[in-house]
């Protein structure tokens, strides 16, 4: 099955889109529109075609953010950097409830990873952050090698080098 990835439009039929998360549907449903339109973020669709028809599997939410040099856990603070420091924040990222525990989660975070490092050689970004919604998304980017900030748990944080290494 071929994959297909597209900024959300007006055109995305995202009315069946279903994740078990209220906060994420509306988000999608409601919010993703007019959040890139006010350029606080960019939603990414993750869709397959079958009968014709494009069937939402997940999408991801990258908007650019920065983070505070004393908020960061000492290992990442070799030396000289900027502050704040330039970041780019992975907001959400779902899965329709139909695609759930199908290796679908990992694929659209990869995509998103590989998006930050493109990015990243455009506009610079030394680390990527990111905001887990539970524990159970909280324990899948931490097996991607992504550490929590020691303010915030469920913020977690890596950097462009760790990313380029591992996912490049």
């Amino acid at each position: 099955m071929k994959l297909h990835f597209t900024k959300q439009s007006e055109f995305a039929d995202v009315d069946e889109f279903d994740c078990d998360n209220q906060a994420l549907n509306s988000f999608l449903k409601d919010l993703s529109l007019l959040f890139q339109r006010r350029h606080f973020g960019v939603t990414i669709l993750c869709f397959k075609e079958e009968d014709l028809k494009k069937i939402i599997i997940g999408y991801y939410t990258l908007c650019p953010a920065s983070v505070q040099r004393e908020a960061l856990p000492e290992k990442f603070l070799t030396g000289p950097k900027p502050n704040p420091i330039p970041a780019l924040r992975l907001c959400r990222l779902a899965i329709d409830k139909r695609f759930q525990n199908q290796g679908y989660g990992k694929i659209l975070f990869v995509h998103a990873l590989k998006k930050y490092l493109d990015q990243s050689k455009q506009i610079g970004g030394s680390i990527i952050i990111i905001d887990a919604k539970d524990t159970k998304a909280k324990q899948f980017y931490e097996h991607f090698g992504f550490l929590s900030l020691p303010s915030n748990p469920f913020v977690l944080i890596q950097t462009i080098k760790y990313i380029e290494h591992h996912f490049a």
